[in-house]
């Protein structure tokens, strides 16, 4: 047990000591006396000046966690926000950024992404099922427009979030509203649920919203 708690530190020092050694540095002056600290040179005209060892250790660890946590928002999810703003208005109860993490968790903001086991379709993974009861289509060809895609799939959004919100929230990804949407209601019900995807969705929200 020791050994386990000990390997996190190990890892924190090594990568402070590779940041010392290979940050950028400005070179130090001769010692003016004796116990006084070397005294960095002022940067040139126009030019930042260079980073502190502890700055550079915060830069290099802020890094680290974005990459980590797969925070970044893909360009391939976040080009539809106008379309996820146009229907979080036409569903009041939703923000755009709870329709677009159920973009990126469903398709990565593939239009014409399918999931053959459903089957479901397009930006939100809308079945035929949603698809014929919030936008009326009555081909599944249908649903790889986005527009048509993002009005089912924010319908439905809206419907399990006004329903089961309050009984099933977000601060218990185990079994939350947004599972009804991967899962269905019934399952929701019965409490059989995949934490995953709402794991995945709170997320991705976090970071949209971040």
């Amino acid at each position: 047990m020791f050994m386990i708690a000990l390997i996190p530190a190990l890892i924190i020092g090594g990568v402070a000591a590779y940041i010392y050694w290979h940050s950028v540095k400005a070179p130090q002056v001769p010692l003016p006396g004796f116990g006084q600290l070397p005294v960095a040179p002022a940067p040139p005209p126009g030019e930042e000046p260079p980073r502190t060892f502890l700055q550079s250790v915060k830069a290099e660890f802020s890094t680290l966690g974005s990459v980590f946590s797969g925070s970044k928002v893909p360009a391939a999810v976040e080009q539809w926000r106008p379309l996820a703003e146009k229907y979080a208005q036409i569903n009041s109860i939703l923000d755009p950024e709870e329709i677009l993490a159920i973009i990126w968790t469903e398709s990565t903001g593939n239009k014409n992404g399918i999931n053959p086991n459903d089957p479901s379709y397009g930006l939100m993974g809308v079945t035929m099922l949603i698809g014929r009861a919030y936008a009326g289509v009555t081909s599944s060809d249908q649903l790889y427009d986005p527009d048509t895609n993002v009005k089912a799939g924010s319908g439905f959004l809206a419907f399990l979030k006004t329903n089961y919100e309050d009984n099933y929230p977000l601060s218990n990804p185990a079994i939350a509203w947004v599972d009804a949407y991967n899962e269905g209601e019934p399952n929701l019900k019965r409490g059989r649920q995949d934490a995953d995807y709402a794991n995945k969705f709170i997320a991705h929200l976090a970071a949209l919203k971040s």
